[in-house]
């Protein structure tokens, strides 16, 4: 096991914190949603505040007036429920997902999700089918869910936290969900609200793959981190370490009563 690399953040909590949760990206989103919604709540009262959150948020038909708001609304949450709704995605979903395909590799793919959402609302504009603004990144969220649930179908999920039920139906609720809110009013748009969600479905199960490009091999591996190994290979990992974890304690247990 190597050492952990040395500079000042060593000793700092949530560089430990983020270092050892193994999806520090995930961890990293989620603060700043939460400071920019205790941000825009502190200012609240102010009107050039909803002005100043509204211009980060993306409209298909200002879109060349407004370039840089396909990288911004998703940043600001005005909605306690929706809020909490993303902090539950992002941090049972989106981090199992990481720690599943390592930082970088869901980094990118994230990022790629966050870009691809506002792209396929303005091609629904384009086509005339309506004209929905995008905020918040509650659909790169609900994108992660589907993609876990189409990872993980038959693993159990308390929906509404009583309720067991598969995971593949909460993906589907998901799906229903997404598509008839953002085609509220414009049904033939929910066809472009569901296509991020699509590309997710497609790119867990391995039907669509993005281009992989060669890493150079770490000298030293840090816990948990699984740079660089594919997901069926981390979890045979997993699966062999909690193998042997279990004849551990079992031999341990044996030799106790041995002795009493």
């Amino acid at each position: 096991m190597g050492k952990r690399p040395p500079g000042p953040l060593v000793n700092n909590a949530i560089y430990n914190f983020l270092y050892r949760s193994g999806s520090p990206f995930t961890y990293i989103v989620l603060g700043v949603v939460c400071l920019a919604f205790l941000l825009f709540w502190l200012g609240s009262g102010n009107p050039e505040t909803y002005a100043f959150v509204k211009s980060t948020f993306f409209t298909p038909s200002e879109f060349l007036r407004k370039p840089w708001t396909i990288f911004t609304y998703w940043i600001f949450t005005a909605d306690l429920g929706l809020l909490l709704f993303i902090g539950l995605g992002l941090y049972f979903f989106a981090s199992s997902l990481e720690r599943e395909y390592g930082t970088k590799r869901f980094a990118l793919a994230f990022s790629g999700l966050v870009l691809i959402c506002p792209i396929s609302f303005w091609l629904g504009y384009l086509f005339g089918v309506g004209d929905v603004p995008l905020m918040t990144v509650g659909l790169p969220v609900a994108g992660c869910l589907v993609a876990w649930a189409a990872r993980h179908p038959h693993s159990k999920i308390l929906l509404f936290m009583v309720v067991p039920i598969e995971a593949r139906w909460v993906g589907w609720l998901t799906v229903i969900g997404v598509g008839i809110g953002y085609g509220w009013g414009h049904p033939l748009f929910s066809i472009f609200a569901l296509l991020p969600l699509g590309l997710c479905y497609l790119y867990a199960t391995r039907r669509l793959k993005l281009p992989e490009f060669p890493r150079k091999q770490k000298r030293v591996f840090f816990e948990k981190d699984y740079e660089g190994l594919d997901p069926d290979k981390r979890r045979a990992a997993e699966e062999e370490r909690r193998r042997l974890r279990e004849l551990f304690e079992r031999s341990w247990k044996q030799g106790d009563e041995e002795d009493k």
